[in-house]
């Protein structure tokens, strides 16, 4: 028998001969396991870097959606307070984090009109009254531009806050477009900061400067109902039981008034008790003492110290809006819910002031919403033989017929009676209004908005001459019409 075995040389060298190669193929294999690991390594660092990118990516993502929800929540902010107050909040008013290092807020209308006559429009508003109904009854243009700018250490929200606002009026006749009578007005410029604390007195802020301090006022009317705006400092909503304490030492003097003191001057001490759920809806109560400038000789005939005490109560969600009732009582220094003296009149001897008002924002659904409005104030001086009095009611309703077109009608009606000793007179004013707006949506107080208006007032003889300027001064009666834009932001 043969036996053929075929065998290759390598494998069939005996056990101990190593093959001439053999070194190589291990440098071989170690060049190949180096180049392996190192394009592993690189491949590593990539997915690493993607990984860092990709956290970069959620992390942004979230920012951005932060951002966004952020701004959702300031905007339904500035919605909701809007619709509360009934007119353009400040910037102060709206709850924020305070996240942009710059911010730039105001409001403006402006537009042109022109009487019955041919002449330039004129308002119509009764003598004695503390305000007229706005809707097609502005003559003015008329800005308030705010510049804020925000301190803070980072943007999470929760670490203290400082801010300082200033607040610049720009107030023009309508003359011609570059006329020297053109005014401009310091109103606002203040510090504010808050989150100094943690816990229950986390929401407490503090304040110094100038500014509009806690405002109350009917937008339909442009009546305001307490203005302590003036200068000075204090601290707000501090919690305290089941409400919210704001103190604040504040006032201004008058530039008309000089005594041997100097200029005659009020300081107000301010106490606001707020956030009081009561009566299906939110109370808060104040409190204004007032010190006056005291002549030397003691013979002073202006009040000189008085106190004011007041009562709102707000339901909110009443038919998609609101309803706010106010009454105040004043005496003294203080009878003229304002920060600074009585200038000299038959009212400022001793004056005595009650106001009560009362106004409702109703929008039941898109296509309509209404504002009706109610005022009535009296005021007593020593020395009258009858107190002053103004008693307002109105309505504005707005049919919404399309998104960004809207009918509106605006009446008001006041009645005056005015015991001034050189001439005294009781009457009344009737104003109507109806205007085309065009705006951005359905919603009563959406700004911006576009108007064409015609407007017409009356009036009771006994107030002959006193309504509607030199056009309508013989008569007991007017038209005028025009076109307005107004927003706020």
């Amino acid at each position: 028998m043969v036996i053929l075995i075929l065998c290759s040389a390598p494998l069939c060298l005996p056990q101990n001969q190593a093959p001439a190669n053999l070194d190589q193929l291990r440098s071989e294999v170690a060049a190949l396991r180096a180049e392996y690991e190192s394009k592993l390594a690189a491949l590593e660092q990539k997915l690493a870097a993607l990984q860092a990118a990709n956290q970069k990516v959620v992390a942004d993502t979230q920012t951005l959606r932060q951002q966004s929800e952020d701004t959702a929540r300031t905007a339904e902010a500035l919605h909701q307070r809007v619709n509360e107050i009934g007119g353009p909040p400040l910037a102060d008013q709206v709850d924020s984090d305070h996240k942009k290092e710059f911010e730039f807020h105001g409001y403006l209308r402006s537009g042109f009109g022109a009487n019955s006559n041919g002449g330039q429009q004129v308002s119509f508003q009764a003598p004695g009254a503390g305000a007229k109904y706005r809707l097609g009854n502005e003559t003015e243009t008329y800005a308030e531009l705010i510049l804020e700018n925000n301190w803070v250490e980072d943007k999470t929200g929760d670490s203290p806050w400082f801010k300082t606002e200033v607040l610049v009026t720009a107030l023009t006749d309508n003359l011609t477009n570059f006329d020297s009578s053109h005014k401009f007005y310091f109103r606002e410029a203040f510090a504010q900061g808050g989150n100094l604390f943690k816990n229950w007195a986390k929401p407490m802020t503090f304040w110094a400067g100038e500014r509009y301090y806690r405002r109350q006022s009917i937008y339909t009317n442009d009546f305001f109902i307490l203005d302590m705006s003036g200068y000075g400092g204090g601290f707000e909503d501090l919690p305290l039981y089941k409400g919210r304490l704001s103190v604040a030492y504040i006032g201004g003097a008058s530039g008309t008034q000089v005594e041997d003191v100097g200029r005659r001057a009020q300081r107000n001490l301010d106490v606001r008790y707020s956030n009081l759920k009561v009566l299906g809806g939110e109370a808060g109560l104040w409190y204004n003492r007032a010190y006056g400038t005291r002549a030397p000789n003691g013979a002073d005939p202006f009040p000189n110290h008085g106190n004011n005490f007041g009562f709102l109560h707000m339901i909110s969600g009443v038919a998609g809006g609101y309803q706010k009732f106010t009454a105040q009582y004043g005496d003294g220094a203080a009878a003229n819910f304002s920060t600074t003296p009585f200038e000299p009149s038959y009212l400022s001897r001793k004056p005595r002031t009650i106001l009560i008002t009362d106004h409702l924002l109703l929008q039941p659904k898109p296509a309509f919403g209404v504002m009706p409005t109610f005022v009535y104030r009296t005021m007593r001086s020593e020395g009258l033989h009858s107190e002053q009095k103004w008693a307002a009611f109105g309505a504005q309703p707005v049919w919404f017929y399309h998104t960004h077109l809207s009918l509106a009608f605006d009446a008001g009606f006041d009645w005056v009676s005015v015991p001034d000793p050189a001439k005294s007179y009781s009457g009344w004013v009737r104003k109507f209004t109806f205007a085309q707006q065009i705006g951005t949506k359905r919603e009563f107080m959406a700004r911006p908005l576009l108007r064409v208006f015609v407007t017409y007032a009356n009036w009771s003889d006994a107030l002959r001459g006193m309504v509607g300027g030199t056009p309508f001064k013989n008569s007991l009666h007017g038209f005028t019409g025009g076109v307005q834009a107004e927003t706020w932001w």
